[in-house]
């Protein structure tokens, strides 16, 4: 059996009578395999898995299906009735608690202020979508917030975006990240699980602690004031995006686990 851990609960903390049933349930042939290296750990320490029983495969994206909008962002912005000078801060998550999305609006308030030019394109449904537009109303970001729903052309909207916002609590390795990346998009994350695995602070995007609204307006202050550190953020992400999270090398090490598990269940 193959076990792939893609995230995990929040709060993460040891739980003794899951850790007792790990270590009977886990068979000698069995296989475990964490997203990222912060899930690996989180394995060991919390499930009681021996460390030596866990492997790392990162999550991979499809780079050329992403690479082939990269030409749609005039288009998309237009569709999008966005400005050629305004800032396109792009948010792709679902509508959950452990989003935050409570965080991104403070901070695009606090954003606001200095450049009202700016724009906050949130893509994702979920439970939380009545108290997020309960927040953007009394907060009156009305004209600098849009809910853009459920989308199936994200990588258009990439296209379109000036920087990719994420202010999740609690993360395994986020396919956006690496969406975003991949798209040349410079990022600006909370620095929770994976998330640093993914991006590289001060080299393919700026993180900040969890539910610092202050710190992530600052990280998009700074990218909104300086385009040419936008454009080299967003080049060395593309180059890290494509080293360690292509979805090709990511079929590849799951198929030479399973070859492995296949002979071993043969031997």
């Amino acid at each position: 059996m193959l076990f792939t851990e893609h995230g995990r609960f929040f709060p993460d903390r040891p739980r003794w009578k899951r850790i007792v049933f790990n270590r009977m349930a886990l068979r000698r042939r069995d296989r475990v395999v964490a997203v990222g290296e912060a899930v690996r750990q989180a394995l060991i320490r919390n499930e009681g898995i021996p460390a030596g029983r866990v492997g790392v495969i990162y999550n991979g994206v499809d780079l050329q299906r992403i690479a082939r909008q990269g030409t749609r962002g005039a288009e998309v912005r237009r569709e999008l009735s966005l400005e050629p000078d305004e800032l396109a801060i792009l948010q792709v998550a679902r509508l959950d608690g452990l989003k935050d999305h409570g965080t991104a609006l403070r901070t695009m308030e606090r954003v606001v202020r200095r450049c009202p030019r700016a724009r906050l394109l949130l893509v994702g449904e979920g439970p939380e979508r009545a108290g997020i537009e309960h927040e953007i109303r009394r907060r009156r970001l009305g004209s600098w917030v849009q809910l853009l729903g459920l989308r199936t052309d994200v990588p258009r909207l990439l296209a379109a975006a000036d920087i990719f916002l994420l202010t999740s609590i609690s993360e395994g390795i986020p396919v956006t990240l690496i969406e975003a990346m991949a798209a040349r998009l410079p990022v600006v994350a909370t620095s929770v699980g994976g998330v640093p695995e993914v991006v590289v602070r001060g080299q393919t995007g700026l993180l900040a602690p969890a539910r610092d609204d202050a710190a992530l307006a600052d990280a998009v202050l700074r990218l909104a004031r300086d385009p040419v550190e936008r454009q080299r953020m967003g080049n060395e992400g593309h180059e890290r995006a494509t080293q360690l999270f292509s979805q090709e090398d990511m079929h590849a090490a799951y198929a030479r686990l399973y070859e492995e598990m296949a002979l071993a269940r043969r031997g």
